[in-house]
């Protein structure tokens, strides 16, 4: 099940920056939270979430001298916490870690990541943070959208009168 209510929100600045490759580290304090969104529908029960997240311009950082490498490795820092929800959407638990780190990426490219993690049999939201600044347009690009939301439901995945077709492909680069 996917959330209607995530569809590619800029994840707000902190301070102070993870650094990269050709960008030194600096003391970093978290922006704000987007959401929280509830994950799953009233009713059902998740049994893990996932966060999808969009860098439509990459994570790198620039050299600024003119030998070398001209891109090198980005640090992107980022929070998710999910709460218990009741069937109203009202919160009803405390907000727990559902995943805290900081992801290195390298590439000039749009990168797609997602991060699922298991949860006890529940009704959830989600909110979600970058934990430090993006970086300014000289030092490279790691600007990050929360590109989506899934619960994966716990039960039986055969629905009555519908045909359900399972494919498994295999991506290659030949």
């Amino acid at each position: 099940a996917a959330s209607p209510e995530v569809s590619g929100q800029q994840l707000p600045d902190g301070s102070g920056t993870a650094g990269g490759f050709f960008v030194g580290a600096t003391a970093t304090t978290p922006g704000d939270w987007i959401g929280p969104f509830a994950a799953n529908e009233p009713g059902t029960l998740a049994q893990s979430l996932a966060v999808d997240f969009v860098m439509p311009a990459g994570c790198v950082t620039f050299n600024p001298g003119s030998n070398g490498n001209k891109l090198g490795f980005g640090r992107l820092p980022l929070s998710a916490e999910y709460c218990a929800i009741n069937d109203a959407g009202a919160q009803i638990g405390p907000f727990q870690e559902l995943f805290s780190g900081v992801f290195l990426y390298g590439s000039a490219s749009p990168i797609r990541d997602s991060r699922k993690v298991d949860v006890p049999p529940g009704r959830y939201a989600v909110r979600f943070r970058r934990d430090d600044a993006a970086f300014t347009s000289d030092q490279g690009t790691n600007i990050v959208l929360w590109a989506g939301l899934r619960a994966f439901l716990k039960g039986s995945n055969a629905f009555a009168d519908v045909s359900t077709v399972a494919i498994r492909l295999l991506a290659s680069q030949s």
